[in-house]
C-alpha cells in the first residue's frame, strides 16, 4: 500500500488486540486493511495452525497477549513481555502439555519494580509452577528470550545460570523445531 507498495489493498489480515489495532487504524486511516481483533483465551484458526492468545501481565490498560501455537498435536507457548501471569492464565494453562516454551527473561538478576517482565528467579518460579500444573510436558524444551542489558547479565552469565536447569538461552539466529 502507498507509500510502501503499489497494491490497492493488504493481501493478508492483521491480527491483534483492540489497543494495537486502534493504533494501526489511527496511523493508517486510509489503508484498506482487514483487521481482526484477538482476545485472551479465544482461539483463532490460520491455515494449519490453531493460535490461542493467553492474557500476559504486561500493560494493565490492555488485553496483552502471549500466544499458544498448535499444529499437528504439538504446542508452542511464546511468552514474552509478561510478568508472572494472573490466575486466569494459570487456570487456562493447567494440563495444556506445552512442548516448547519460549519465555522472557528481561530482568536477568535484577528484581525490579516493573511487574511486566521476569527476572531469572521469577522465570524459574513460573517454570516450576507450569510443571506442577501440567502446563509443560516432562520433556518440554525451554528457551529464554527478550534479554536486556538492564538485567545486568551477559549471555554467557545467563547460560551458566540456566544450563543446570536444562534451559537454553536464546540468541539471534537460533532455530527451533517443535
Amino acid at each position: 500500500l502507498h507509500p510502501f507498495s503499489n497494491e490497492q489493498h493488504m493481501p493478508f489480515p492483521i491480527y491483534g488486540n483492540e489497543s494495537i489495532l486502534g493504533r494501526i487504524r489511527e496511523a493508517y486511516p486510509e489503508w484498506p486493511m482487514e483487521l481482526v481483533t484477538t482476545r485472551s483465551f479465544e482461539t483463532v484458526h490460520l491455515a494449519d495452525y490453531t493460535i490461542t492468545p493467553v492474557h500476559a501481565y504486561h500493560l494493565l490498560e490492555e488485553d496483552s497477549h502471549n500466544l499458544i501455537f498448535e499444529r499437528a498435536g504439538r504446542k508452542l507457548l511464546y511468552g514474552t513481555d509478561t510478568g508472572v501471569w494472573r490466575e486466569d492464565t494459570w487456570e487456562f494453562l493447567e494440563g495444556r502439555g506445552i512442548d516448547l516454551l519460549v519465555i522472557e527473561c528481561t530482568s536477568g538478576r535484577i528484581e525490579g519494580d516493573y511487574f511486566g517482565h521476569l527476572s531469572v528467579n521469577q522465570m524459574l518460579e513460573v517454570i516450576a509452577r507450569m510443571r506442577s500444573i501440567g502446563a509443560l510436558k516432562s520433556d518440554s524444551q525451554i528457551v529464554t528470550t527478550h534479554h536486556s542489558h538492564n538485567g545486568d547479565m551477559t549471555h554467557d552469565e545467563l547460560v551458566l545460570e540456566l544450563s543446570p536447569h536444562n534451559i537454553l538461552v536464546g540468541y539471534d539466529g537460533l532455530e527451533l523445531w517443535v
